[in-house]
């Protein structure tokens, strides 16, 4: 399923274990732009779905891309919703570190990489180079995606009650 949520989940763990050194931004624009060719590939029905995006090689090419136009996008996201936002809303930070953007670029295509790989069979990490499947397509989507959730739940969790030592910090 493209653009899927719980992909996110992971990302919420990462944050909060991470802390500044984690751009969630980042990683969650990454987990957007992975499933942009399987959304295209469902929309002309031309299937598998999951093509060369999905793997390591086109994942580090997404990333990459992701985080060279992620940044400046954020940026003006950012302080358009600032701008607009209710004063009791937390404001979003409006610059993104160079260095925690990328672990969040990178985190984010690999964990997608190996998330759907778990689900899909088509999903060929290593392609051109080895052209086989993980063998690990068949785990349930109640497996995989329950993880992500609990993944999420803690992660949230951990965010929380950071939130509630730490009130003054932004989400970024």
């Amino acid at each position: 399923m493209p653009f899927t949520p719980f992909h996110l989940g992971p990302g919420a763990l990462l944050k909060a274990v991470g802390g500044r050194r984690f751009g969630f931004a980042m990683f969650a624009a990454t987990q957007v732009a992975m499933d942009l060719e399987v959304a295209i590939r469902i929309a002309a029905g031309a299937p598998p779905w999951h093509g060369p995006s999905h793997s390591y090689p086109g994942a580090l090419l997404i990333g990459g891309v992701t985080l060279i136009a992620g940044r400046p996008a954020w940026k003006v996201l950012a302080r358009a919703w600032n701008r607009r936002a209710d004063p009791r809303i937390p404001r979003l930070v409006a610059e993104l570190p160079f260095l925690p953007s990328l672990v969040g670029a990178a985190l984010g295509v690999w964990s997608h990489v190996l998330i759907d790989g778990l689900l899909y069979p088509e999903i060929r990490p290593w392609y051109p180079r080895i052209s086989r499947a993980l063998g690990l397509g068949n785990f349930s989507f109640a497996e995989v995606y329950g993880g992500c959730l609990i993944a999420g739940i803690l992660g949230l969790a951990l965010l929380g009650a950071r939130r509630l030592l730490a009130p003054a910090r932004r989400f970024g």
